[in-house]
């Protein structure tokens, strides 16, 4: 079982400012074991000692927290590791920071391809009960 891929909100120990990125906490380094228990082959560096602030401050960011999606209302605090209901300013922080790091499209894309992907399956099905009817 794969770690989930998540919107993490990321803050520079230094100048305070904010990013998201979508990534797991962990990188995939692999495993030999062919049935792998879950969340077995992650490792290597962990979120924060692979992004760095937007402005160029050194040091690693301080992680704030996760959301699955755009439209989730809670999110997962990193330390302490707990849910929290959003408010209005926090989802919308969220939102623009998505905006600004171009993650909508990426979203958006996705879900074109897999409408398309799906539409693709449907049609091939449709031809293959026509063809043998």
């Amino acid at each position: 079982m794969a770690l989930p891929i998540l919107y993490w909100m990321l803050e520079c120990g230094r100048c305070s400012s904010r990013r998201v990125v979508r990534d797991t906490y962990l990188e995939w380094v692999g495993t030999d074991d062919p049935i792998p228990a879950a969340g077995s082959g992650y490792g290597g560096r962990p979120l924060p000692d692979r992004y760095g602030c937007l402005k160029g401050c050194t040091g690693p960011p301080r992680v704030i927290g996760s959301i699955f999606s755009l439209d989730d209302d809670t999110m997962w605090l990193h330390d302490p590791h707990r849910p929290r209901q959003m408010n209005e300013q926090q989802r919308e922080e969220w939102a623009r920071l998505i905006r600004e790091a171009r993650l909508h499209r990426l979203v958006r894309t996705v879900t074109i391809a897999t409408v398309f992907g799906i539409a693709l399956i449907a049609v091939v099905v449709f031809m293959i009960r026509g063809c043998g009817a």
